[in-house]
Formats: structure tokens, sequence, C-alpha cells
């Protein structure tokens, strides 16, 4: 085949800026590395001081700090000067290439070698950072062979026809359309469930549902609270008011969300990409690698992120690819307006979102030729940014005002960024050598073809804003360098991978064999992207379950544990009563489904990280007259620093009602110090007890007349003196009581208590081994009356009055730990009066009734 001289000119050009442009992107990352470097050595904070700070301002323990100051100056650095280092990379490589006589003289040859060094390099990277087996990316089950050897030919086939006919490409549009609305279809029910059916974290759905709740019950973030994840419920507050807030109403809106976010990226795709093979490859590679790949491993709805973090940053790409082919000034405002809201809505991601397409604008403007008008039209467009931003900032304070009577408070609107960030809390450095550096490379690279091609306007425009979004969004995973972290922050690159694959593939189109660089990066690009086709496939009986379980979950009438406990919530309160609900990660889903509120303005549980934030819950319970108090045992030890509440609620507060399932009680506050209780998360409440029961496991102080009630099943066989409950000898010897075996005697017990210089004689009495046996001891009057089972036993006469012990109350054992009780106590209660005979009759038919099932 004869080649003009014209296009044979043009093949040599293609084939010196390849050169240039591998030479400047091995110059580029040298560079960069070796200012980080600089940075490395130069920079050396006090990390002990940040450290010490943050505890000082924080419930969590030190070791939860891992402050990395060093690590986040190279990466701001490093994000700032790309664009310079890339540039200056470029014009350097350039100015060599052009003015050396050996480049021109052996073009083709360096060519050649650098095309077999760049497939060498790409593939030696990709095993580098891939072989570790500790990167879960690389653990997929899937036959890798059978993929490379059958799937993905028919792959690359699919690609070459749809380029070669337009009536190929219309048919792969048709099926490839449908089956990528079937993926959205499949993850708009596999991220919703109900109240009964959440399968990841608790505390990472609380930390983004419970402010929902909140906020629609009328309290105002940044004014009457914080929320780490930003101002999006006062935006999607009105939807509920419209459908009702429940868990499942909140996970359609929420899946929805998600769901707009993919549509977005895939009208983008289709609106860059022509060949509609490629274009559902990209599109197919973010849905799994960015969201699927994660379902395998770590099934978290993880709402954090898709959509809360995802949703403007997909905008800003559908909406910018729009503006970039039309112009439309309506579409420019629209962004301007959108960017400026997606600061409020999710500070991380929005601030980013604004930034790119303020950068976007600037650098649109440098493909104008006069400077007079480029500098004119950057300032036009930065104070058109200012002017939009403060509206909305304005018009958001206006709106807070009119609803809470008070101003947001913005110093508090990144207070958890700064605890995150600055102070470390829970982060995690990034390893050097991880695939987090091909994801670098990939915006380095797109920065770099942006500033060098002159082809395609619009591709290097939305190139460069995928390039710039990409480093900024990667800032979460400099955070958090979690390997599942990584997977949400890559879209952007996946998304430049697919811009690439359609590039190589046009130019191979165009200039065929003579420029082999672009057979190589189809090749390459291709088989990367397929690959997510062929395992979701491989996955997809699992993912159909996982969506199928969404769809069931629409149907919520489910009982369980939950929804008791949210039952009996709404039966002991009303419609917006504000009240305190101690359930750890449950919180939000007992204020939502029960329709209240908290009475105290405090962040999730998950969320309760800074020392004012706990002060809040313990000065209410400290000064709590007559609100409600529910607690969850089994959850609220969850929390970060529970040992003072607990403490506040064993000493102020009494038993009211118990739940059906046992499972949640509520509370009333008593000013009888005297009374003192605990909730025992390895002991169930198993009866309705009346008000002067309390719970107790700390040193108590007791009247002369008082009593005792037990739930126990001993077993048949027990060790000498074995001591269900109780608190002897005391510190000065003959003080407090005991009920324990009378000495090797199996079942057989005896109680007695000290008068300060002596024993009192106690009473014996029996209980019966592998059965539940309901035991009252009443001391009354300077006697001592013993009952089973609502019946009495036996009854004593003495003649001391009671001493008591400081000793702690001892269940199942004694100070000793030598007389370990064998069996089962379900209940320990102690009052400082001594209850009736018809009480102790009701209890013990209240337990019948209730947990029948025990006995």
């Amino acid at each position: 085949m004869k080649i003009e001289k014209s296009t044979q000119l043009s093949i040599e050009d293609k084939k010196e800026k390849f050169i240039c442009a591998i030479m400047s992107l091995i110059l580029a990352v040298i560079i960069l590395s070796f200012i980080n470097y600089l940075i490395f050595l130069v920079y050396r904070p006090n990390i002990d001081e940040i450290i010490q700070n943050a505890a000082s301002i924080s419930v969590v323990d030190k070791s939860s700090f891992a402050p990395e100051p060093v690590e986040r100056a190279q990466y701001i650095v490093s994000v700032v000067l790309s664009p310079f280092v890339v540039l200056i990379s470029y014009f350097i490589m350039y100015k060599i290439i052009r003015n050396n006589y050996f480049f021109t003289k052996n073009l083709n040859f360096i060519y050649i070698i650098e095309v077999i060094g760049t497939v060498i390099g790409i593939i030696s990277l990709f095993y580098f950072v891939f072989a570790q087996d500790n990167f879960f990316y690389s653990q997929v089950d899937v036959n890798f062979l059978f993929y490379a050897i059958f799937l993905f030919p028919c792959f690359l086939v699919c690609t070459f026809l749809a380029t070669k006919k337009e009536i190929y490409n219309k048919f792969f549009s048709i099926i490839l359309g449908i089956c990528s609305f079937i993926l959205i279809g499949m993850l708009l029910f596999m991220t919703i469930f109900n109240k009964n059916q959440y399968y990841g974290g608790l505390a990472h759905f609380d930390a983004s549902f419970y402010s929902v709740t909140q906020v629609f019950a009328g309290k105002t973030l940044i004014v009457d609270f914080i929320n780490q994840y930003g101002l999006y419920p006062h935006f999607i507050e009105p939807i509920f008011h419209l459908i009702g807030l429940t868990v499942l109403n909140f996970s359609i809106v929420m899946s929805l969300l998600t769901a707009i976010s993919f549509i977005l990226i895939f009208l983008f795709l289709r609106k860059t990409v022509s060949n509609n093979v490629i274009s559902f490859l990209g599109f197919a590679s973010v849905v799994f690698f960015c969201l699927l790949m994660l379902r395998l491993y770590f099934f978290d709805a993880y709402l954090q992120y898709w959509p809360i973090r995802t949703i403007f940053p997909t905008i800003l790409i559908f909406l910018s690819a729009i503006y970039l082919k039309e112009e439309n000034r309506i579409i420019y405002y629209c962004i301007f307006i959108l960017s400026s809201i997606a600061i409020l809505w999710n500070f991380d991601t929005g601030a980013i979102v604004f930034l790119s397409w303020l950068l976007l604008l600037g650098y649109c403007e440098l493909y104008q030729q006069n400077k007079n008008i480029l500098l004119k039209n950057i300032i036009s467009h930065f104070v058109t940014a200012i002017s939009i931003f403060s509206a909305v900032i304005i018009s958001y304070c206006i709106y807070i005002y009119i609803r809470s009577g008070s101003f947001p408070n913005f110093f508090l609107f990144t207070q958890y960024q700064h605890f995150f960030y600055i102070s470390g809390f829970y982060m995690i450095p990034m390893k050097l050598f991880h695939p987090w550096n091909i994801i670098i490379i990939i915006y380095i690279f797109g920065l770099l073809y942006a500033i060098s091609s002159k082809e395609n306007e619009y591709l290097n425009k939305i190139i460069f804003l995928l390039s710039i979004l990409g480093f900024g969004l990667f800032s979460y995973y400099q955070g958090r360098s979690h390997d599942y972290v990584l997977t949400l922050v890559a879209y952007p690159a996946l998304l430049l991978l697919t811009i690439f694959a359609e590039i190589s593939l046009s130019n191979f189109k165009k200039y065929g064999s003579q420029l082999y660089h672009n057979l190589v990066f189809i090749l390459l690009l291709i088989f990367i992207l397929s690959i997510s086709i062929f395992s979701i496939g491989y996955h997809f009986d699992q993912y159909y379950q996982y969506s199928e379980r969404g769809f069931f979950a629409l149907n919520d009438t489910k009982t369980s544990i939950i929804s008791e406990n949210i039952d009996f919530i709404k039966n002991s309160t009303s419609n917006g009563e504000k009240i305190l609900i101690l359930g750890g990660s449950l919180n939000g889903i007992y204020y939502g489904e029960s329709h209240t509120e908290s009475i105290v303005n405090v962040p999730s549980q998950a969320e309760i990280l800074f020392v004012y934030d706990d002060n809040k819950l313990s000065e209410f319970l400290l000064k709590n007259t007559e609100v409600k108090v529910f607690v969850d045992p089994s959850n609220f030890w969850n929390g970060n620093n529970p040992s003072r509440l607990i403490t506040i609620l064993n000493q102020n507060y009494r038993v009211d009602l118990v739940s059906h399932s046992n499972q949640m009680v509520l509370l009333h506050r008593v000013f009888d110090k005297s009374k003192i209780f605990r909730i025992n998360p390895e002991q169930d409440i198993i009866s309705q007890i009346s008000s002067d029961m309390i719970f107790v496991q700390t040193p108590i102080h007791l009247n002369d007349n008082f009593t005792v009630q037990v739930l126990v099943k001993p077993a048949a066989i027990q060790l000498p003196y074995a001591a269900i409950v109780g608190n002897h000898p005391g510190y000065n010897n003959f003080e407090g009581f005991i009920i324990q075996q009378d000495g090797s005697t199996q079942n057989d017990y005896t109680f007695v208590y000290g008068n300060g210089t002596s024993w009192e004689p106690g009473i014996k009495f029996h209980l019966n081994a592998m059965e539940w046996n309901y035991l009252v001891v009443r001391v009354e009057n300077k006697k001592i009356l013993v009952y089973r089972n609502g019946e009495l036993i036996g009854s004593v006469n003495v003649t001391g009055t009671f001493k008591n012990s400081e000793m702690p109350l001892f269940i199942g054992n004694w100070i000793g730990k030598d007389r370990q009780f064998t069996g089962s106590i379900r209940e320990v209660l102690i009052s400082d009066s001594s209850i009736s005979d018809n009480i102790i009759k009701s209890n013990w038919r209240s337990i019948q009734n209730n947990v029948s099932s025990i006995l």
C-alpha cells in the first residue's frame, strides 16, 4: 500500500509525540518522586503533639490516631504541582527530541524500543503491584486463562466490528444498552433494605441515617448538632415529608441517587465515546470495580460514598460534557449553582467538584489565542464562581435562620474533616508500591495528554477534567488508605482508560499498523476493561441474590428484635415526642421508625467522638427529671466511652417497663440515691417488675429492711459454699450478706448477714437443681423470710441490724474466687425495702407468663 507523503509525515509526527509523551511521563514521575522525597527529608512535624491535642478533645483512645502530616503534605504539593511538572516535562522532552539529531535520525528505532519498553513497563507494573496476596483486587475468583483465551478475543472482535460498520455499532448500542440498564436495576435493588435487613456495618448506616431522622424531626445541622458527611439531610428532607421517613424509604431514595449516578456515567460515555462496545466496557468497569467487586468481600451499602459522595461529581462529569459540546450558558450557570450546592451537600467532594469546574473553565480559555481576552474570561469565570457561591450560601443561611431562628455555624462544618485528616483518626498510611500507583500514573498521563494534544479539543477538555477531578477525589484514599477505599475513588481513572481506548482505536483506524502503540494500547485497554464483563457474569448468581434480597425487603412486615423494640418505643411515646434512646448503632433506626426526636443535640452514636458531645449526654442524664430514657442493653455497650453513662444510670434511674422481647427497657429518673441499678448485657431482663426493684452490681447501701430476688437454675453438682450473690465479708469483716450453699450439701443454701461484730443466725433452704427457682429473701423487722416460686418456705428471727458492706456485689462467686456457682443466674434484683407477699406472687406469675420457654 502506497502512503502519501503528508500521511507519512503525520505518522512520523505521531511517533515523535509518542516518544515525547512516554519520556515526559517518566520525567514527570521522577520529578514528583524527588519532590516528595525532599518533603520527607525536610518536613518533620511533631506527631506526638498532634495526637495529644486530638486526644484532649476526644473521647477515643490515643491509639486510634495516626496523623499523616508528611504524607498529606506530599499529596497536596503533588496535586498542586502536577500540571506544572507535566507541562515542564513535556516541553523539556519536546525540545530535546526536536533539536537532537540522534532522535531525528533514529526515530523509527527509538519508537520501536519505546513501544516494547512501554509494553514491558505496563505489564511489569501490573504484575508488581497485583502479585502480592494482600491486595483483594487480585483475589476475584475467575478463570483467568479461560477469559484470556476465549472471551477476550470475542470482546476484541466486537469492538472492531462496531468501528468498521455503523450498523454493527447501532446493534451493539441496543443490546449493550439493555445490559447496562439491567446492571443499574440490579444495583438499585441491591441497596434497598428495611429496618430488619441491613446486612452491612450498622455503625456505617447509623452515621448516614441518624442525622436524616433528626433533621426530619425538626433539628438543624451546624446549629443543633453536626454530621461528618455534610448537610445532605436538609436537601433530601422534603422528599420524606412527601413519602414518609422510614429505613425502607431512605434506602429507596439512596438507591435511586446511586442509580442516577451510574445513569449519568452511562450517558456521559455514550456522549463521549462513539464506539458503543468500548462505551459499555467502560461503564461495566466502573460498575464492577467501584461497587460490585466490594459486594464480593465487603457487603455494605456504604451510603457515605455511593451516592452521598458521588452524585455531584457524576453530575459535573455529565453536564460538563454537554457544556463542552454546546457551550450552553444555561448549563454553565447551572453547573456553578450545583457545584456550590455540592459543597454544602458534602464538603469532601463538593469542594473538589467546585474547583474542578473552575479549573476546567480556566483550561478551556487556554485555547484562546488573545491573551487579553484569555485573562478577561478567566477573571469573569472567577467572579461568576464567587458570586453564585455567595448567593447559594446566603440563601442557605436565610433558610436555616427561618427554620431554626439561628444562622448556621460554619466553623463546625469541617470539624470532622479536621478530626480525621489533620488529627489522623483511623487513618491508614499509603504503601509505597500499591495499585494506587497505577491510578496516579493514569491521572498524570491524562494531564500530559490534555496539555500536549491538539487533535480533539472536546476530548482534551474532558480528559483534563477527569484528571483534575480524579486527583481531588483521591484525597479520600490518601487519608484512609484501605484497599476498599481505592476502588471507591477510582472511577475517573476508569473513565479515562475508556476514552484512551476510544482514541487508540480511532488512531489505529486512521493510521493502521504504522503506529504500533495504538494497537498495543487497544489490546491492553480492552483486555483490562472487559475483565469486568467476565467478572460480573461469573458472579451473576450472587449479585442476583443480593438484588432479590433487596426486592423482598420492600415487603417490610418481618418481625424481629429490632421491630419489637421499635413497637415498644412507639407504644410508650407519642408521635414527635422528645426522648433519649441509648441504642448504639441502632439509634437512627429507633428514632426514625418510632418518629421521635432525640432530646439531646448530639450526632449519631458512631459519630460521638468529641468530649463536648459526650458531656451533653452525661449532663442531660444528670439533669433530666421527666424525659423518657430507652436503653437497648445489647447495643448500648457499643459506644466509645459508655462507662460514665452507665454509672449515671446505675445511680439515678430505675426500670419502669421492659419490652416483650426483653431487649429494650424504659427508664425513669429517681432521686433516692440509695436505689442503684446496672444493666448487664450478659443477663436478660425477664419479667415486668415493680418500681422499687433495682439492678445491682456496685457497692450498695441498704436499709434495715430490704429484699433480694434471684432467678436461678442450679446445676446438680456444686462446689462447697458455692456463692449465688453477696457482698460479704466486708472490708472490716461481719458486713454485708451472702446467699451460698450450705457447705458441701448439694443445693441446700443459706442466707446470712453481718451486724458489724458477728454473723446473724442464717436460714437454710433448698433450691431445685436443673430448674428455674424464683428465690426471694426478705429482711423485715429483724426477721428473715425465704420464698421459692412465690411460696414462703422458711423464716427465722434475728437480733442484730444489718451492717452495709463497701465491697462490690459479687454474682456467681465471692471475693476469694473459690466458690464458683455452677448453673444459670438469669436475674438479680435488690430493693431497699421489704416487698409484700402479693408482689412476690405477682412477680412469679409474671415470670411464668413471660418466660415460660425457660421454665
